[in-house]
């Protein structure tokens, strides 16, 4: 049965679905007559039914007031000895329907049967709050959408000066202002003044009344079929007028619930993108959750999309919202296994940026796999691509921008704590080195480096035994990549057993740890928090001159610098160099860190993933090796060998060159400008490509951990006068083919 069916007339039979579509109308009296009927249904609790206000249409707006119906009386504290009342809760406050768009293709909003589900979860939380459900906040855009064929509505239907209707989530009194000079013909027009419409001005009293009560705010709708906003379920959160957000740490540590959730309830792997609203569409002007948060200071202000979606959908184009088009919402994996010279130069091509085809890792050597991030418009090139050079391959689908595995499990922090096998939030790997440093200040100390471009503080953590004794220097930075999250993992496992493990005191004797755990917070955050760009691999920054973002770190060194696998468009996703040396604020830190420190650091380490290799210098060229070459691949063998005893695999150890030329890395800089004797790049894991799950972490990163103790030994071993003026500086030979 449809919950939305035409009952206004409760002494006639429902009207028969046929050509008539236009008197199938829904009404808020039909409604109302459905919600009463559902109410004596849903035991346990108390449910009324309330007039908030009318339409222009003289529709009601109803909201459902939800309680526990505990069959108690309560004693008070007054005159009067008995009173059939329960202690008051704070409020969860709850609208659906602001935006009707797509609203008949949400089951848990149209249908009485999947809709009665909903109430019975809402009414499985009444121990610890009322709930208020406003079930349809736009009746009059509701019913016009359903008696016409404009499923692209979303407005009520208010007559304007041009065209009828105002977008009700943005006629809000927050950052209203801004909005003035939208046209009436547009769906975001929103309205001559603030709360100039019935439906607005229902919410903003409820609000106005109980908001001192309200501890939670969502927006629930059914998203739109922009083509530019299309991207699949979202949680957003403030602000939607300004790009300064706020508590990230807060909403984004939804995430992983709201993925449990999910997957219990269908078994899909889908994940909920937790972004602000601005983020997602934009400059918002006049929304409820700014409303919310801003007005009234709830806590948790929200706006839910659910948009159903399958492996295709439709969506309108801004010039012709009448005609429809297909989108395919996942990318594919391709793994390719050249096994000729030939194939390894044919790859090429797939690195024009106007494929819009990501190449996530290069063969290093024959077999070794290149892998593709393919649109769904470049699978035919790509597929007569491989048919035309005979190349070996393997297939993931439902990979990377709109689909996520589940490489971070449900978790609740603020419940739990800090588990050290997880991926966290930056705000909680702060709080962590935080706590820790509070807690052994005999070990620990934090150096203050300064702000991200976005902000975002960052901080050295330095472990020491005795700071005063002048030791050589073990430092290991991490997440230079945004996206390469095993890194940060391994950094913070490595804080973790320095300083809470009793054995590790002999790693400390007679060296000194500095750790940077991530080095592109920006980046980092922005991978956590929008699935849709769980790859993203530069910082953050903006362009001057392009509209584009970001710069890869690991190509922005000032040692040789942009001579090599690099490229010069700011537009390029992986490899843009930056428009000059160290023109990242985030690799200015690790070069400062590197040059304050240069006459003690003696091993230096930068944690990347994916591939299970242990490179060294150089990288800029695979032509020529230091004249050390052969001390460097001996540790990293050692060390090898190591996370292999421990059960771990084996580093594939090499030149960073004959990997793959890249010039402007962190590991040249510090053994060519910095002089430290030991360089390596470490990338740690292998056959999940970026996307290691958390539940693994547990069995490598205790691995890997044995490996940085042979680094320990060799470092002890081999330095230890240190305070002299001596500085090392390396050769190079070349390399006999």
């Amino acid at each position: 049965m449809d919950m939305f069916q035409d009952y206004s007339d409760p002494t006639s039979p429902p009207i028969p679905l046929d050509d008539n579509y236009v008197s199938r109308r829904f009404s808020s009296y039909s409604l109302k007559q459905q919600l009463t009927s559902l109410a004596q249904e849903i035991p346990n609790a108390n449910i009324t039914i309330e007039v908030i206000g009318r339409t222009l249409e003289y529709q009601d707006i109803l909201m459902l007031r939800i309680s526990e119906n505990t069959g108690h009386t309560y004693f008070r504290a007054d005159d009067q000895k008995y009173a059939e009342e329960v202690p008051e809760k704070k409020i969860i406050f709850i609208v659906h329907g602001l935006k009707v768009m797509g609203m008949t293709d949400i089951p848990c909003l149209s249908t009485t049967g999947s809709f009665r589900i909903l109430l019975s979860y809402y009414t499985s939380h009444l121990d610890k709050f009322n709930i208020f459900l406003i079930p349809m906040a736009n009746p009059d855009g509701y019913t016009y959408i359903r008696s016409s064929y404009n499923e692209f509505w979303d407005k009520n239907v208010a007559p304007q000066a041009e065209c009828p209707g105002v977008a009700l989530d943005r006629n809000f009194d927050v950052a209203w202002s801004l909005n003035r000079s939208i046209s009436s013909c547009s769906q975001e027009y929103p309205g001559e003044v603030p709360f100039s419409e019935a439906e607005t001005r229902a919410v903003r009293d409820i609000f106005h009344k109980y908001g001192h009560k309200i501890v939670a705010f969502f927006n629930v709708h059914a998203g739109s079929y922009h083509s530019s906003v299309f991207r699949g379920d979202a949680v957003l959160y403030p602000k939607g007028y300004s790009d300064t957000a706020i508590d990230d740490d807060k909403y984004i540590d939804l995430k992983g619930e709201i993925d449990e959730v999910i997957r219990n309830a269908s078994f899909q792997v889908y994940s909920v993108t937790v972004d602000t609203l601005y983020n997602w569409y934009g400059l918002v002007k006049g929304s409820s959750v700014d409303y919310a948060s801003t007005v009234y200071g709830i806590p948790y202000a929200m706006e839910l999309v659910m948009q159903p979606y399958d492996e295709q959908v439709f969506y309108y184009d801004d010039e012709d919202y009448s005609s429809l088009a297909l989108k395919d919402v996942c990318y594919t994996l391709v793994k390719l296994f050249p096994s000729r010279t030939e194939q390894i130069e044919a790859l090429n091509i797939l690195e024009k940026p106007s494929e819009g085809i990501e190449i996530l890792k290069k063969s290093r050597s024959f077999n070794d796999s290149t892998d593709v991030l393919v649109p769904p418009s470049e699978l035919k090139f790509v597929e007569d691509f491989i048919n035309k050079e005979d190349i070996v391959y393997e297939i993931k689908s439902n990979y990377g921008r709109t689909f996520e595995t589940s490489d971070r499990t449900p978790k609740r922090r603020f419940m739990r704590g800090f588990s050290i096998f997880e991926y966290h939030s930056y705000n909680a790997i702060i709080e962590f080195i935080e706590s820790t440093a509070k807690r052994h200040p005999d070990l620990v100390r934090l150096q203050n480096l300064g702000t991200s471009y976005q902000g975002r503080r960052m901080k050295l953590v330095k472990i020491s035994l005795d700071p005063s004794a002048c030791n050589p220097i073990i430092f290991i930075d991490a997440g230079i990549h945004a996206r390469e999250w095993a890194a940060p993992a391994m950094a913070l496992y490595l804080i973790h057993r320095l300083v809470n493990d009793p054995d590790a005191r002999k790693e400390l004797e007679g060296v000194d740890w500095y750790i940077l755990p991530v080095v592109n917070p920006d980046g980092y955050e922005y991978t956590r928090s929008n699935r849709a760009n769980r790859l993203w691999r530069k910082t953050r920054s903006k362009n001057s001159v392009y509209d584009c973002f970001g710069v890869d770190g690991n190509r922005n060194y000032g040692f040789k610098w942009a001579v090599s696998g690099v490229s010069k468009n700011p537009c390029d996703k992986e490899t843009y160099a930056g428009p000059k040396p160290f023109s990242e604020v985030e690799t200015q830190y690790v070069r400062n860190v590197m040059m304050e420190n240069s006459k003690r650091i003696k091993l230096y380490v930068s944690l990347h993933s994916y591939g299970q290799y242990l490179v060294y210098p150089w990288g800029y060229t695979g032509d020529y090796l230091p004249k050390e070459w052969k001390r460097l691949d001996t540790l990293a063998r050692a060390v090898s060998d190591a996370v292999q005893r421990a059960g771990g695999q084996p580093f594939k150890v090499l030149s960073a060159g004959k990997w793959y030329p890249a010039a402007g890395g962190s590991d040249d800089y510090a053994f060519g400008a910095v002089g430290v004797p030991y360089s390596y790049t470490m990338e740690l894991t292998d056959g999940y490509e970026f996307i290691y799950p958390e539940r693994l972490l547990k069995n490598v990163l205790p691995q890997y951990y044995e490996g940085f103790k042979v680094f320990a030994v060799q470092i002890r071993s081999e330095f230890k006068e240190l305070c002299s003026n001596r500085r090392y500086l390396p050769e190079v030979i070349e390399i006999n083919n």
